[in-house]
Order: structure tokens, then C-alpha cells, then sequence
């Protein structure tokens, strides 16, 4: 079964939902004393925030090469 396509879209809006709930998590963390976790959710908000921002550069590169 072939796996369907993910728009650009799609993919900063998901990356974007997940650091939202990851640094919720890292704020309920910090609220309970949990350092270590707190930590762990705030690394893994980054990366979600940076495969956010390559995604989003990508699509305004290809935007500018169909338009330019």
C-alpha cells in the first residue's frame, strides 16, 4: 500500500501542533519539579520548531523557483 502524500502545509502545521503540546509538556514538568523532563520536552519543542522552519524554507524556495 503506497503512503500518501503529506503537504509542505500539512507538515509545518503538524510540526507546529507538536511543539505546542511538547513545550506544554515541558511547563507542566517544571510546575511539578521534574527538571530532567522539563529539559527532555524543551528539546524535543526545538527540533520540532526546527523541522518547522526547513519545511517552511523549502516551500518558499520552491514557491520562488515556479514563480521566478
Amino acid at each position: 500500500m503506497a503512503k500518501a502524500r503529506i503537504e509542505p502545509e500539512e507538515r509545518v502545521r503538524m510540526h507546529k501542533d507538536n511543539a505546542v503540546k511538547e513545550l506544554d509538556l515541558m511547563h507542566k514538568a517544571i510546575e511539578a519539579g521534574d527538571y530532567k523532563k522539563a529539559m527532555h520536552h524543551k528539546i524535543v519543542a526545538n527540533i520540532a520548531i526546527d523541522e518547522m522552519v526547513n519545511v517552511s524554507r523549502l516551500v518558499e524556495e520552491s514557491d520562488g523557483k515556479k514563480n521566478g
